[in-house]
């Protein structure tokens, strides 16, 4: 089913910190009420290294096919 289908969604690039894997787009329907940290976004200049220490992280739990995002919770809040 085409992600679509869950309208109204938002697009995110979503990228694994912990690895040196390319990161997913994801969608993530408005119900679960998401925002991203405007303070400590993710820096894509910066590399994954400053990243993984300034930036906030979140786990993102989402469906396989079509990366529809099930559950989002930050885990860690950036720091300056």
């Amino acid at each position: 089913m085409d992600p679509s289908f869950y309208e109204p969604i938002t697009e995110y690039h979503a990228t694994d910190t912990s690895s040196s894997r390319d990161g997913a787009i994801v969608y993530v329907p408005d119900y679960l009420s998401f925002t991203v940290d405007q303070e400590h976004p993710y820096v894509h200049q910066s590399g994954q290294d400053w990243n993984r220490h300034h930036t906030t992280i979140y786990r993102i739990t989402y469906t396989p096919n079509h990366r529809l995002v099930t559950s989002i919770e930050m885990i860690r809040m950036g720091t300056p």
